[in-house]
């Protein structure tokens, strides 16, 4: 259970930090509460749904588990869309054993670059000349939410993991999953 909790408190550092890097991307932000709320709620109980899937997948349990990952999808609802290509991609070839290093930091890599240039192409409406991109507050948003990006498919890649065979459950040929008692 504290690990489950651990990882809704990542969702709302997440949440957080995604908040903190929204408002620097603009030159007059105007922050809501109510909007604020939302992704504080959405990030905790994404964060909540990895912490569920993860400790199921390390406890043995069923992989039908990871349908619980389906309530972080809000997350991917409004803006939060152009991170979907980063987490699904990132998540999937972070949770690869056998993937080898060099793909493992070219997927971070991408995953980063794809969220800085999904910051800068959304903000294009805010900056016609294009003159407010170089500024400091500017791109230190834009680093937080590359960094949201990253945190997204590693919790992303804890969904994907590889499943341990069910505790209990005979994986021979001929057994047909039949459970085995008293070994």
């Amino acid at each position: 259970m504290t690990a489950v909790l651990r990882w809704g408190l990542a969702g709302l550092a997440c949440a957080v930090v995604a908040r903190v890097g929204m408002m620097l991307l603009t030159r007059h932000p105007e922050p809501t509460r109510s909007g604020t709320v939302a992704i504080l709620v959405v990030f905790t109980l994404g964060g909540l749904a990895v912490g569920v899937v993860d400790a199921a997948r390390r406890a043995g349990r069923t992989p039908w588990t990871r349908l619980v990952a389906l309530v972080g999808v809000g997350i991917f609802l409004g803006a939060g869309a152009v991170f979907l290509p980063s987490t699904l991609v990132g998540g999937a070839v972070l949770s690869r054993r056998r993937v080898p290093t060099w793909a493992r930091l070219a997927a971070v890599v991408a995953v980063l670059g794809w969220g800085m240039a999904m910051v800068r192409f959304a903000s294009a409406d805010n900056d016609p000349l294009g003159l407010y991109v170089a500024t400091p507050r500017f791109l230190a948003g834009a680093g937080l939410m590359a960094g949201v990006g990253l945190a997204m498919a590693w919790g992303a890649s804890r969904v994907f993991a590889p499943w341990a065979p069910i505790r209990g459950i005979s994986a021979l040929p001929g057994d047909a999953g039949v459970p085995r008692i008293g070994r």
